[in-house]
């Protein structure tokens, strides 16, 4: 039988099931599609707790007794009093993305130049940035913040971007390292699968000039007719357009990353027995499910990882995956 386990420091304050009674449920959520990965944890208003401060140091471990798994490092952000009992919530750094605003013109520089550059501004760790698309020029405005920037530069890539569990920002085309296999029945608790309609069968990138001849050294921007270039079917296309774009080797190289995205229009949602050692990024091969459409290979996307009294230890995943032909 699984017995599972947590080990949770906040600031100086160390709580472990053993040694402890405080905490009544945890959960840690982590999705590409969020700016930061969130801790929200609910404990009895006595004991240790009480000692716990807003922007405390707040780092969690799961597992069982066979070993535990980094799930979460953030900073306290809020702190919520009740008559019997208090609630934590804590961001990653990645939240403070959210809150710079700039104006800055980038020369010559990659994406993930350009990602590192704002990754410092705001005081974010970094890890896996890729390079990416090559710009001529660059621009980002106040108009937006810096998660907004790099979330358009990892779309113009093709690229994730999300936190990891040791509170990194992550840059990178999706190429797995690790490939978890689940199994129903076995590690699969619920399972549920959308196969949502592909409106687009391909992609068309309109850039500012069809300066080609030179690639993306080019400095001849200035034309009458927009630069465009294609990948897939043609006859309901994604338009995607973006002025910094003055090549068509480099629109060429959007197109086709954005390409497979639009391809992947199959989602799973499952219910786990907790697994600690999934992450963001990861790949997960589904296998036994009754339902075969549904067995097969997927990336991972968002994760969230529940720990109760209650209901135990389960990780819920949302994975993507291309619809079976």
């Amino acid at each position: 039988m699984l017995h599972p386990k947590y080990d949770l420091q906040i600031g100086s304050v160390v709580l472990k099931p053993e040694s402890s009674n405080e905490n009544i449920s945890m959960t840690v959520s982590a999705s590409m599609n969020s700016p930061s990965d969130t801790f929200e944890g609910t404990f009895r208003s006595s004991g240790q707790a009480t000692d716990i401060k807003k922007e405390d140091i707040l780092k969690l471990s799961l597992g069982y007794e066979d070993g535990m798994s980094d799930v979460f490092h953030g900073k306290v952000e809020d702190l919520i009093f009740r008559t019997f009992d208090m609630r934590i919530i804590a961001y990653s750094s990645t939240f403070n993305l959210s809150r710079v605003r700039k104006d800055k013109f980038y020369e010559q520089r990659t994406a993930g130049q350009i990602v590192k550059d704002l990754a410092d501004v705001a005081g974010v760790d970094t890890k896996d940035i890729e390079d990416g698309v090559k710009f001529p020029y660059y621009a980002v405005d106040s108009n937006n913040n810096a998660y907004e920037h790099i979330k358009e530069l990892a779309a113009v890539c093709g690229f994730d971007t999300y936190c990891n569990n040791k509170d990194q920002l992550m840059f990178k085309k999706y190429d797995p390292k690790t490939k978890h296999s689940v199994t129903y029945g076995k590690n699969i608790i619920r399972v549920t699968m959308n196969d949502w309609l592909n409106v687009y069968d391909g992609v068309t990138v309109i850039g500012e000039s069809p300066a080609s001849e030179s690639g993306p050294e080019t400095s001849h921007w200035l034309k009458k007719e927009p630069m465009q270039s294609f990948a897939g079917n043609q006859e309901f296309p994604l338009f995607i357009v973006n002025r910094a774009v003055k090549d068509e080797q480099t629109a060429k190289k959007i197109a086709e990353e954005n390409l497979n995205t639009i391809k992947s229009q199959l989602v799973v949602v499952m219910d786990l027995v907790g697994n600690p050692e999934i992450m963001l990024g990861d790949g997960v091969t589904v296998d036994g499910v009754p339902n075969k459409g549904v067995n097969g290979d997927y990336q991972i996307r968002t994760i969230e990882h529940h720990f109760t009294k209650s209901e135990g230890f389960i990780t819920t995943i949302k994975c993507r995956g291309k619809s079976k032909e």
